[in-house]
């Protein structure tokens, strides 16, 4: 998920900074510029390949960010990495929200590992519901977006980026970038448009597949959808007027969303849903 690896990521980059950092992916690429290697397993982390890396690094943490949030499977995998790393403790972040029943309730806390950080106070709820001894291990950790990227342009600059990608000076841009799919409310996103000039601009994520409905008539409805990759998507926020987020589907971004701080650091005003 884009924004699961976005905030691994940035994360990573501040690591490198101050230690000795190996990074393993599984199911994905390696990233060698960014020093990440993808390194074959199984869904349980039981491949030979992943132990014998993580034994030959010898980490005194771990760090564990799984696609899917807090779960037993994932509980179950940050005690592998335990087994792994000859009992290092392990941090597993939960960048999502999830529902827990009976089972779940009953297993996780004999599986958590050390620490469990989290964005929001919904998913601090969640898992503090699971008991005491799950509560004690809770931490906030907060996302971050890279500064040096993403914030305002002048007006020099706004109107030449606005000439490049084809913005009439005058038109009031709001501005949308993420998954295409519609548990994002993205439907709403037509109602925008006030004045023929006026441009509602989505830039679809590729990371998830597009919802083809969904897009034809976005686009029929005179919304401009962008399915190309964009290099620099920070142009897309300084040359607009605005940033909508209308995600309506619990887990259908992280707790707190990264386009929403990259907007704001661009100082766009920002109209939401309530989310996360």
């Amino acid at each position: 998920d884009e924004g699961i690896k976005n905030w691994t990521l940035c994360l990573l980059a501040e690591l490198q900074r101050h230690h000795q950092v190996q990074a393993l992916t599984s199911f994905g690429e390696d990233m060698p510029e960014l020093g990440v290697s993808n390194v074959r397993t199984n869904k349980l982390l039981c491949g030979s390949r992943l132990a014998k890396r993580v034994r030959q690094f010898g980490p005194q943490c771990l760090l564990y960010v799984p696609t899917a949030a807090a779960t037993v499977a994932s509980f179950w995998r940050a005690r592998r990495l335990h087994a792994l790393a000859g009992g290092a403790p392990v941090a597993l972040v939960a960048l999502q929200v999830r529902a827990y029943g009976a089972f779940a309730a009953r297993i996780m806390p004999l599986l958590a590992p050390e620490r469990v950080a989290v964005q929001s106070e919904r998913t601090r709820r969640s898992l503090q519901a699971l008991g005491p001894a799950m509560a004690g291990r809770l931490v906030d950790m907060p996302p971050a977006i890279d500064l040096s990227r993403f914030g305002p342009a002048g007006e020099a600059r706004r109107r030449a980026l606005r000439q490049a990608w084809g913005v009439a000076p005058d038109a009031w841009v709001w501005l949308h970038v993420g998954h295409l799919n519609r548990g994002r409310g993205l439907g709403a996103l037509p109602q925008l448009r006030r004045r023929p000039q006026d441009l509602v601009l989505v830039a679809a994520s590729r990371s998830t597949p597009h919802d083809a409905e969904l897009l034809a008539r976005l686009r029929g409805e005179g919304v401009r959808v962008i399915t190309d990759p964009v290099a620099r998507i920070e142009e897309l926020y300084q040359l607009a007027d605005g940033y909508v987020f209308p995600v309506q589907g619990a887990t259908s971004a992280i707790d707190l969303p990264l386009s929403v701080l990259e907007a704001m650091a661009c100082d766009l005003p920002v109209l939401s849903t309530p989310f996360g």
